[in-house]
């Protein structure tokens, strides 16, 4: 029974950061993603348990575990964990962390976490590096509104969303799009068929300024269109979510040092 509450618990605590999950620039990298739906009367209820278990884990000193969280208006939370290896997708990284806290008192502040949850379920992502598309002028703005497009394509059809994707890219580059966007390809589960694009901006008016004025230029572009146009013929389903990075319940190495509060 512990090892299977510890298998629960992989990729969903967390503590806090500033850090955003678009920052990973560099190359690809894989992740973990838990997605937890809440059950709307407890949300509450829920936000106050993360907040005194990461304040349990600040105060024991284990905040080792990268973490990103984003939650969607729709009341679904989003939990990014970097896989940096192979050998991390055997290990639990949570067990020193239970030890230090202490396995009791850990237990009993994860059981009021759990008591809110309606549903959850793990995937991989891959971040693709050649496929993402960030503005210079926009280096260093805080950017933790998040527009995520969900492409479901057709089996057999990733390697041309890759190459519509990487073209894509360079229309943004060709065009000095001032967006910031980030592609991930699914893996290892049952969604190893989507695309998904994620957006961000400073707040949702900044966004909704920046797409308009990227779209104008963009569908002006016969290129863009027929790319559109291709997209279109893989695709079975488009789904877009629309949300909010949270840094008071991430967690990054280094760089956390307290608890941070809303609004920080």
């Amino acid at each position: 029974m512990r090892n299977l509450v510890m298998s629960l618990i992989a990729c969903l605590l967390f503590t806090f950061s500033t850090s955003l999950l678009t920052a990973q620039t560099g190359k690809d990298r894989l992740y973990q993603i838990t997605t937890t739906e809440i059950h709307p009367s407890k949300l509450r209820d829920y936000e106050k348990a993360v907040t005194k278990l990461g304040e349990a884990m600040v105060a024991a000193e284990v905040t080792t575990v990268e973490l990103h969280t984003n939650r969607t208006n729709d009341l679904t939370y989003y939990y990014a964990e970097p896989i940096n290896n192979m050998e991390e997708l055997f290990t639990n990284k949570w067990i020193p962390i239970i030890e230090k806290v202490g396995e009791k008192k850990f237990m009993d502040l994860f059981s009021k976490v759990l008591a809110c949850e309606k549903t959850r379920r793990d995937d991989f992502y891959l971040y693709k590096a050649a496929l993402s598309h960030y503005h210079p002028s926009l280096k260093g703005q805080s950017q933790n509104y998040r527009v995520w497009n969900g492409y479901q394509i057709k089996p057999g059809t990733q390697k041309e969303a890759e190459a519509i994707a990487k073209e894509i890219k360079a229309l943004y580059q060709k065009h000095d799009i001032a967006m910031n966007y980030s592609t991930y390809v699914g893996v290892l589960g049952e969604n190893n068929n989507i695309i998904l694009g994620l957006e961000t901006a400073k707040d949702a008016l900044t966004y909704a300024q920046q797409k308009a004025k990227a779209d104008k230029k963009l569908w002006a572009d016969s290129e863009f269109q027929a790319l559109n146009t291709r997209l279109l013929a893989i695709l079975d389903k488009m789904e877009i979510k629309r949300g909010y990075y949270l840094p008071e319940f991430s967690n990054v190495p280094g760089v956390t040092k307290t608890v941070a509060k809303k609004g920080d």
